[in-house]
């Protein structure tokens, strides 16, 4: 039994009911027993459609952008194994094992290693306006790596305590809705011992309180995101954030503003998965996951003293450049 044939059993089911007597909560509790029973009886059987229909969808959406999806995944699997050789080489050298510079810029680069594949598994599915939203996060994540490696040390220390304060804002949130929730709340102690840190943290830096955070002593200003991109070269993406910003938000748009909708012929609601505009979600994060690489790579190289040996990492960067420009145009070549 599909889906169509379970929706109409129950619409019949109800118009039954409501042809014989108003219905009642009594009326309706029995209607919601047989229809799930009605659909567990046939839960298998839908199960096994569902997985076919979508593995046939797949197959269509691969078949389409394959060599662009393709490289998107070699690119990311390249972009992962140049972090892990540079961190065995600044491993190497004792100053560097603990550094809150490069400590920083490794995990920036490797969640951005992680949302690309988030990317990537969307794009797979056809789910191109909701990879656009994950390339938001990507570009944040780019965003805020150039600036840091552009400041140093004292900006990645600055971060590293704005996150601090930031998770005991979140422990108080925690903890006006913990009851309300089923949730086991911290104690007085737990509480008061996390706001003492906070304390200590903010004591050098008040806009590590506010919603700026670490940014505005380095940039000059508010540390919203339009600043932050500015600040960090990138201004020229502010329109594409705010359009991936839609896919996050709940705002109004016109059906045909969808990426997944792109290449539809007449207006339609989109409730499912598209092979329409793939292009745009993945040439961003691939431009996104090479900046973010590309920082940490390139951490320390202007300090003459530094003992650490660039030459790879340059190799690396340079091919991250010409793999970024290729994906592009893999996408933009695809057919329709």
């Amino acid at each position: 039994m599909s889906t169509t044939e379970t929706s109409t059993r129950l619409r019949d089911m109800l118009l039954t009911i409501s042809n014989e007597r108003p219905p009642t909560s009594e009326h309706v509790d029995e209607l919601c027993s047989r229809f799930i029973e009605s659909w567990r009886a046939s839960e298998a059987e839908q199960i096994d459609h569902f997985n076919q229909q979508e593995r046939d969808f797949r197959a269509k959406c691969y078949k389409r952008w394959q060599r662009g999806l393709d490289l998107l995944q070699v690119f990311r699997h390249f972009c992962v194994e140049v972090g892990s050789l540079f961190q065995k080489e600044f491993c190497q050298h004792e100053q560097y094992r603990h550094d809150a510079l490069l400590g920083v810029l490794m995990r920036q680069h490797a969640t951005a290693c992680r949302v690309t594949g988030e990317v990537e598994a969307l794009l797979r599915s056809g789910y191109p306006d909701g990879a656009l939203a994950r390339w938001r996060s990507l570009h944040e994540i780019a965003v805020t790596s150039l600036l840091i490696r552009m400041h140093g040390k004292e900006a990645a220390e600055d971060f590293i305590r704005f996150g601090l304060v930031e998770a005991v804002k979140g422990m108080e949130t925690y903890q006006k809705t913990a009851e309300a929730m089923g949730r086991e709340p911290y104690s007085v102690a737990e509480l008061d011992a996390a706001k003492k840190v906070r304390a200590q943290l903010v004591s050098g830096n008040k806009n590590l309180e506010g919603r700026s955070g670490w940014a505005p002593r380095y940039i000059g200003g508010a540390g919203f995101v339009k600043h932050l991109q500015k600040a960090a070269g990138l201004g020229k993406w502010e329109c594409d954030y705010k359009w991936a910003s839609q896919n996050v938000h709940a705002t109004y748009r016109e059906l045909g503003a969808l990426l997944g909708m792109s290449e539809a012929a007449e207006e339609g609601l989109l409730a499912g998965p598209s092979d329409s505009g793939f292009a745009e979600p993945a040439h961003f994060s691939a431009i996104a996951l090479g900046q973010t690489t590309s920082a940490f790579l390139t951490c320390y190289i202007e300090d003459e003293d530094c003992p650490m040996d660039f030459t790879f990492s340059c190799v690396a960067v340079k091919a991250i450049d010409h793999m970024v420009k290729d994906i592009g145009a893999r996408f933009l070549d695809a057919p329709g």
